[in-house]
């Protein structure tokens, strides 16, 4: 007996539905563990900290430019190609979604908190950590 040949287990498996799904999950939690680095060391971080991930993201903005063109140009060249698989013409465009990402969550949390909503904060809480032995804070003695 003769099988479809329209039918197959490659073609099936290629198709399924709970891969794709599982495969954006994935890109979402890694996404996900990004922006909480950013929240732990950038937003909540000492000062130390807030200056080398100022320094990070402001790295991460470029590269995620330079991987957003390369996948671009990737994605637009292999567009037409009949003789690449659909993962490799599809790869150029994640490329792509993977620099926006970058982009746009380095500049998001550098302009939201910039130099001028994190240095008082980090200030504050310094200087609120620091108390004198009748619980007021050292700020406020000055």
């Amino acid at each position: 007996m003769r099988t479809d040949p329209t039918n197959t287990p490659r073609q099936n498996k290629k198709n399924d539905p709970f891969g794709s799904t599982l495969r954006m999950f994935l890109a979402a939690c890694a996404a996900e563990i990004y922006v909480l680095a950013i929240r732990r060391y950038y937003i909540n971080g000492t000062l130390n900290q807030v200056i080398t991930w100022d320094d990070v993201l402001k790295k991460t903005l470029y590269a995620g430019l330079a991987v957003a063109a390369v996948g671009l140009i990737l994605g637009l060249a292999l567009r037409n190609v009949k003789k690449v698989s659909p993962w490799v013409r599809r790869s150029g465009w994640w490329l792509m979604a993977l620099g926006v990402f970058l982009t746009v969550s380095g500049w998001v949390s550098r302009e939201v908190y910039a130099t001028g909503v994190t240095m008082p904060f980090v200030s504050f809480s310094d200087a609120v950590d620091r108390k004198n032995e009748s619980g007021r804070c050292a700020a406020a003695e000055r």
